[in-house]
């Protein structure tokens, strides 16, 4: 316990440990349905023959609905994530902070903020840099995704976060079907 710099709640810190596994019980079924989702079928992802292509405009909308599940914080930095970022929001290595629901991703050109969302959702996964813990009566969520060595986003959210995220991408996934 401690108190985090950024949201100034005291907190859980989360210590990465090789030790870490997911739970074998914890609401799994909505929990496989979402990393199910997110590997394979996300609308734009695209190393996925399953997955839809949505235009930017549906992208914009879809991740504005996205970004009002819970207080969420979204930094996305065009150049590498520096140490100094994820210090400022609780995501270095030695103090992850799991009261705050954040990320930190790095964005690549011409790449809107949905796509970029989605692919270190599903790189983080693909990789196995996904890591839960209970907390409470909740389970946090802490996700990492790198590129040679680097880090290129963290993200620290709870399960009603990321299957929130799962339901609302595949519940408009399926609207934008029905209107065409």
């Amino acid at each position: 316990m401690g108190i985090c710099e950024k949201c100034r709640r005291k907190s859980m810190y989360l210590e990465l440990t090789s030790d870490m596994r997911i739970p074998t019980m914890v609401d799994m079924k909505r929990m496989y349905e979402a990393i199910t989702y997110f590997l394979y079928c996300a609308p734009n992802i695209s190393s996925s023959s399953h997955s839809k292509k949505l235009s930017k405009e549906m992208q914009k909308e879809l991740f504005k609905t996205l970004e009002k599940c819970k207080p969420m914080n979204f930094i996305f930095c065009n150049q590498s994530i520096d140490s100094s970022v994820l210090h400022d929001n609780a995501l270095s290595s030695s103090s992850i902070c799991m009261k705050c629901h954040r990320a930190v991703l790095k964005k690549s050109q011409n790449e809107t903020e949905y796509q970029c969302l989605v692919r270190h959702l599903r790189n983080a996964l693909a990789h196995g840099l996904f890591y839960t813990f209970h907390m409470g009566n909740d389970i946090g969520i802490f996700l990492e995704d790198k590129y040679r060595g680097e880090i290129t986003a963290r993200i620290a959210i709870n399960r009603v976060i990321f299957t929130t995220w799962y339901l609302q991408i595949w519940n408009f996934e399926k609207k934008m079907l029905q209107q065409n």
